[in-house]
């Protein structure tokens, strides 16, 4: 039978026969490779064209991982925090020579300052300087007292050149509620 077409016609039928092959194909592989192909090109231009807010929602995330991280680590039940906040402080002065007092500040905040959210307790710490620092540092590694948030240093009755016999250190700790 394939002696009865000429050279003319067995070419028309290779050419015929390449088109089908190309179909079958095109459906069984190419199609879904050209698909995948065109998605990932528009995925690209998507990304290329939106560079700067794909870099700053990425730093944004990890800058609220950050905040989220520091949140839970500072956060204190209201209640427990206010109870025990002197027992803690005291607990973690071990120097007998640094004396701790506790000033309520409640009333002393400025007009416009209203906290939901942060819990603030002020001590005064008195003694050496070298005392002080140490205490401070050993407060500062107490969970429960919430994070130092400012030490203000003042000194009494020193004149300049002299070292002053006593001072006092205020420090303000907050946590969240």
């Amino acid at each position: 039978m394939w002696n009865r077409f000429s050279y003319q016609q067995k070419n028309k039928a290779l050419f015929g026969a390449a088109a089908v092959a190309l179909i079958v194909c095109w459906i069984f592989a190419f199609s879904k490779t050209w698909d995948a192909y065109t998605h990932h090109r528009q995925l690209q231009q998507q990304v290329n064209g939106g560079d700067v807010q794909t870099k700053d929602s990425r730093l944004l995330i990890q800058k609220s991982r950050v905040l989220d991280s520091l949140v839970a680590r500072y956060t204190q039940d209201s209640v427990l925090w206010n109870d025990n906040f002197i027992m803690n402080a005291s607990a973690g002065i071990t120097d007998p020579a640094i004396k701790l007092s506790y000033n309520n500040t409640a009333g002393t905040r400025r007009i416009g300052e209203q906290d939901t959210i942060a819990l603030r307790k002020l001590i005064t710490l008195s003694g050496n300087y070298t005392g002080l620092v140490k205490q401070v540092q050993a407060l500062e590694t107490i969970q429960t007292l919430g994070m130092l948030a400012s030490v203000t240093l003042k000194s009494k009755g020193s004149r300049s050149g002299e070292a002053p016999k006593e001072i006092s250190a205020d420090l303000e700790f907050r946590a969240v509620r």
